[in-house]
């Protein structure tokens, strides 16, 4: 039996207006709520996980992102989410 391959999400989202980070610090819970980690250098990834789990946890973090960014009242315009999937084994 072949082993089940194993990925790695990546995500990185940039949003405008957001001095101090404060949307950013808004988005950060969400993000380890769906398993990722944050690498310090601005970048979100997830463990070592198969391909379902992977599709899983970034549909929760674009759903989020659109629901946080939808409110136009807030400011925060989202710029860019970066998104990769790497396989590791």
């Amino acid at each position: 039996m072949k082993p089940i391959p194993q990925y790695r999400g990546i995500i990185r989202l940039s949003y405008d207006a957001d001095g101090g980070s404060g949307f950013r610090n808004k988005v950060a819970p969400l993000l380890k709520k769906a398993g990722f980690q944050n690498t310090k250098t601005g970048v979100w990834e997830t463990p070592s996980e198969t391909l379902p789990t992977i599709q899983s946890q970034l549909n929760q973090v674009m759903e989020k992102a659109a629901t946080l960014t939808a409110n136009t009242k807030s400011g925060f315009i989202l710029d860019h989410i970066w998104i990769y999937i790497d396989r590791l084994s």
